[in-house]
């Protein structure tokens, strides 16, 4: 008999445990998806920031990216900030995302050229960076890959940035 009350306790306690590792995983990604508000302040502040103007080359393929922007060094093209996993922002973090957009530093450590006005979003708040995120990530995610920087010498040597 009491091995029969020992049975019925282990197998109480594994159902226990499923249902509660399930409804954890379930809340954890009711928890990852941001909210509705936060996409449309993200798309607030994306178009107040007019970022469609640099990363829009193709009318068709909002935010993918391509665009060239000419300074006085040369020419600089624009990221893709679609979701897109493989040319876009679809496999960054948000704290990727946040360094990129807050430091100008990118995703694999290197620093963007300034063209990019990194300097001008230094005073958003966090919350406001993830809720730009949040708005990207809804876009349609289009494959595009940027043609590489075209400045003038000696000022194509990405270490002269530094100076």
């Amino acid at each position: 008999m009491l091995g029969q009350y020992h049975a019925i306790r282990v197998i109480l306690c594994t159902v226990l445990a499923v249902v509660l590792l399930c409804t954890a995983f379930a809340f954890g990604k009711a928890q990852a998806e941001p909210p509705a508000a936060a996409i449309a302040r993200g798309k607030a502040l994306t178009d107040a920031a007019d970022c469609a103007s640099c990363h829009t080359a193709d009318p068709s393929r909002p935010f993918a990216g391509g665009k060239r922007i000419d300074t006085p060094f040369g020419g600089i093209y624009s990221p893709n900030l679609t979701p897109d996993r493989d040319t876009g922002l679809g496999a960054w973090s948000d704290e990727e995302f946040y360094r990129a957009l807050r430091d100008g530093v990118a995703r694999d450590g290197s620093r963007y050229y300034p063209a990019f006005p990194y300097p001008n979003f230094t005073k958003i708040t966090r919350d406001d960076i993830l809720a730009i995120r949040a708005y990207l990530a809804t876009l349609t995610p289009f494959r595009n890959i940027r043609p590489p920087p075209e400045l003038r010498w000696p000022l194509n040597y990405r270490v002269l940035m530094r100076g």
